[in-house]
């Protein structure tokens, strides 16, 4: 079981590459999917280097969890949860590190109706699952649109 560095109360960030990078990124979409059961989720990115990488590899995990990804590209944190709330997605997850230095990245998470994921409501089992790095194999991948 590697640790990953970086979960906070509400949310994740970490110093790229050393704390947050493609296969941590690529974790926790595997563990987001296996912990909310999501069927469509939506993803998003801010304009920092890194995120593209980030929110691809994200991506990966989702999809190779059986998740349908709905890309909605560069965002703020606010289009994200819009586009979950109003296309009734399962969840969202925003890849930005909001006002934190340019040398770090992170991701916001949401559920259905865009109800954040805290460490009270299933980021820590979050957190664990990526760390264990052992998930289901779905009947089927996921499917990615670009929105």
């Amino acid at each position: 079981m590697a640790a990953i560095a970086g979960f906070k109360a509400y949310d994740l960030r970490g110093r790229i590459p050393t704390e947050l990078n493609p296969d941590v990124a690529y974790r926790i979409g595997r563990a987001y999917a296996e912990w909310l059961k999501p069927k469509r989720v939506i993803v998003g990115r801010d304009i920092r280097l890194s995120s593209q990488e980030l929110c691809e590899a994200l991506t990966r995990g989702l999809l190779a969890s059986g998740v349908d990804v709905y890309d909605i590209g560069l965002c703020g944190t606010e289009g994200v949860y819009f586009a979950t709330f109003a296309r009734e997605m399962d969840g969202g997850i925003m890849v930005t590190a909001s006002h934190n230095p340019p040398d770090y990245n992170g991701m916001k998470f949401v559920r259905a109706q865009s109800r954040p994921i805290s460490g009270d409501t299933g980021l820590k089992d979050i957190q664990k699952l990526a760390e264990a790095d052992v998930y289901s194999t779905p009947a089927t991948l996921g499917k990615y649109q670009t929105l």
